[in-house]
């Protein structure tokens, strides 16, 4: 059913030309008052998933299997590529000549959880076992949360669960994959791999009251997308799935868009692909579903491949929901201020329908601006216009951006964590997974992240709130926080977007890090920030931050209780001897509660190669 499901897919993915199609934009800058020219894209027939009839069968044991030589190798593969998709030092422009001075800031509070409720969300375990135990294992697990209708749905890398608002699961635990209509990620009896997933996004649409949800969905297992042992087809997709009601745990239209952009299969033609569309970002506003990447190529990678720029994608949110979604319109590597924008955060909402029906229909987008991994003291924002015309034949649309002058950021360095058990780490000086070799390993740093823009919230009164993980210097130590930003953003009578700063801050605690913010905005207007906390007397930890009643109280709501003790932190996986975390977090309101979700390491049941966990925290109205 999953295979014949997907299969239908494939054949009627197109791409039509309005503007410069198959033309690469230039990095130069746009002429001010100039749109860059957009690519009309159509997307696959949609196929029909019922979540609920999803299989939802585990394999404890599965925990407890060593890894095989085939997954080892994927492992050590997978770690190289991620070292080739990184979106800094584009080729459009000069490294500053000058180094990077982190910037300081004042030292936030710690505290207890307050008025804040929880639960332990997915965890690498779940993630592991779901399917029977046809699955890989993978960090960071990439969370993300979304919520509305009275649900919740949580998605990690390659697992989702729906929940409702009290914590209580809605069934059982699914696989990305199976949300997909994909084959099984690792058919371990077979020994095939299928698709491989990831970089998942949700977001729960207040007007439509659906909700969409998407995963990269790279063709190039044993398997492919269509079910058939042999028949990948290399390409690199994008899944978009929309619930069919306002429940999560029921049907879904399940679309593929291609974002190889190689001119194959119908594909925009991009200089420098085949490509891969790195980290979608997704977002909707009063009319438009909007998909975001950053594109690199060529891929598989080689010693060329460089970063191409984002790409930005605008979908008639309507006719997905519906299951007539066909055609979309695609801006590609717009440029900014002296390069090439990354990692442009589409705007979510709270619960509370605030979209912008101003100009024919408005959607903001917030980006960063170090483009080097060093240093920089501005943000952009974005606005896209004309998006109601995204339901005719000839979508007429405006993009435009402006660079906002903001508090100072820095790329930040990896992250401590207290020491403890980490038995994983023990288990390698003795090679007591029969790996062939033994490896003394030291106890696992974390990823800081880098400084791309990690969030985008549309509040009230066009207030457009973000925030990005940042270095800061405390006495002359680095450690990571969180610099947090909220923009008034509008669109001017020549139809490009304003900006002005109307707050910012830091959270920083002292001797500690802080990390990957969410940001929820409730019907009321409250802001909270989710946070990751670690340190030398923190193991990783989820926190919150409630940014406008008591910015600088970092409050605790789960402590971690072990080190991250992962496979992506030991040599002997191909690892630089940093752990993943992160990438991301996730938040939510729903009406005035607040919803995040974070990674921890909570002591649970745990598998032989990672012991990551999730915890959601609830923050009553």
């Amino acid at each position: 059913m999953r295979r014949s499901s997907l299969a239908l897919l494939l054949p009627a993915i197109v791409v039509v030309s309005v503007g410069a199609a198959g033309s690469a934009v230039s990095s130069a800058a746009q002429p001010v008052g100039a749109s860059p020219s957009s690519e009309r894209v159509l997307l696959s027939r949609p196929a029909s998933i019922n979540f609920a009839a999803l299989p939802g069968t585990t394999d404890p044991s599965a925990a407890l299997q060593a890894p095989t030589a085939a997954e080892v190798a994927r492992i050590r593969d997978a770690a190289q590529q991620e070292a080739s998709a990184s979106p800094k030092h584009s080729a459009a422009g000069a490294r500053p000549a000058a180094p990077p001075v982190w910037p300081t800031a004042p030292v936030s509070t710690l505290a207890g959880r307050g008025t804040a409720t929880g639960w332990q969300g997915l965890s690498h375990f779940d993630q592991r076992t779901a399917a029977d135990g046809n699955q890989f294992s993978t960090e960071p697990p990439d969370t993300e949360l979304c919520g509305g209708g009275g649900k919740l749905l949580e998605m990690v890398n390659t697992a989702v669960r729906v929940y409702n608002t009290n914590g209580s699961p809605v069934g059982a635990v699914k696989t990305v994959n199976a949300l997909f209509g994909a084959p099984l990620a690792f058919d371990r009896t077979a020994d095939l791999a299928g698709p491989d997933s990831g970089d998942v996004k949700c977001v729960y649409d207040p007007s439509l009251k659906r909700f969409f949800a998407t995963s990269f969905m790279f063709d190039t297992g044993d398997v492919g997308v269509n079910g058939v042992v042999g028949g990948a087809t290399g390409r690199n997709f994008i899944g978009i799935a929309v619930s069919k009601t306002s429940d999560p745990s029921g049907d879904w239209w399940v679309y593929l868009l291609d974002g190889t952009n190689d001119g194959a299969n119908s594909t925009p033609s991009h200089a420098g692909c085949p490509c891969l569309p790195d980290q979608p970002l997704i977002g909707t506003d009063a009319y438009g579903f909007y998909v975001t990447t950053n594109e690199f190529g060529p891929w598989p990678p080689d010693s060329t491949t460089a970063f191409l720029g984002a790409q930005i994608y605008a979908f008639d949110k309507q006719a997905l929901a519906a299951g007539t979604g066909q055609s979309g319109v695609l801006f590609a590597a717009p440029s900014l201020a002296e390069d090439i924008a990354y990692s442009v955060q589409p705007q979510k909402s709270s619960s509370r329908d605030r979209f912008e029906t101003k100009n024919n229909g408005t959607a903001y987008f917030m980006s960063a601006l170090d483009f080097f991994g060093t240093t920089d003291n501005r943000i952009a924002v974005w606005a896209l216009t004309g998006t109601k015309s995204l339901s005719s034949n000839s979508p007429s649309l405006r993009l435009s951006s402006k660079v906002v002058s903001v508090q100072g950021y820095a790329s930040p360095e990896p992250q401590t964590q207290k020491n403890g058990p980490t038995p994983l780490r023990k288990c390698l000086k003795t090679d007591c997974l029969g790996l062939g070799f033994t490896s003394n390993e030291a106890l696992p740093l974390l990823d800081g992240g880098d400084d791309r823009m990690a969030y985008a919230v549309l509040g009230a009164k066009n207030s457009l709130w973000g925030g990005l993980n940042t270095g800061i210097s405390q006495s002359g130590k680095h450690v990571t926080g969180v610099a947090w930003f909220n923009v008034k953003v509008g669109v001017d009578r020549d139809g490009n977007v304003t900006g002005s700063l109307n707050t910012q801050g830091y959270t920083a605690v002292q001797g500690e890090h802080v990390s990957y913010p969410s940001i929820a905005v409730s019907d009321a207007g409250r802001v909270v920030m989710g946070v990751h906390l670690m340190g030398r007397d923190h193991f990783p930890s989820a926190g919150y931050v409630d940014l406008t009643n008591n910015a600088r109280v970092l409050r605790v709501s789960q402590a971690g209780t072990e080190p991250l003790d992962g496979f992506s932190a030991y040599l002997a996986f191909g690892s630089d001897g940093v752990g993943r975390m992160g990438d991301y977090a996730g938040a939510v309101a729903i009406g005035n509660d607040i919803f995040t979700a974070v990674e921890d390491a909570a002591g649970g049941e745990r598998t032989v190669l990672a012991n990551w966990s999730t915890f959601i925290t609830k923050i009553p109205g």
